[in-house]
């Protein structure tokens, strides 16, 4: 519910992003669709890509619980993501 509570805040915070960055998410984002979910269907998610780049996309046969209706499928395709990544800096203290 704090979510909906902080809504303002976080809109008057937001306000203060440059405005090229404001609708911009330059790092990499990974989406995984519950092709099952009622409520976030996949078309709400079209179009994401004009302001995510980066963003990665994946699908699990679940409802809207994906983490708990198939978790060994979404921790597969977030290892898989994950270790497709390149981390900038490349040093030994680099992290994701």
């Amino acid at each position: 519910m704090n979510w909906y509570r902080t809504r303002r805040v976080n809109y008057e915070d937001e306000l203060s992003l440059p405005s090229e960055t404001r609708n911009h998410l330059a790092q990499p984002v990974l989406f995984v669709q519950a092709l099952k979910d009622d409520i976030l269907v996949p078309a709400m998610s079209a179009g994401m890509e004009r302001v995510m780049p980066k963003l990665s996309r994946a699908e699990v046969p679940t409802g809207h619980w994906a983490l708990w209706q198939a978790p060994g499928q979404v921790n597969e395709i977030i290892g898989r993501w994950l270790g497709g990544l390149k981390l900038e800096g490349g040093g030994k203290g680099s992290k994701l």
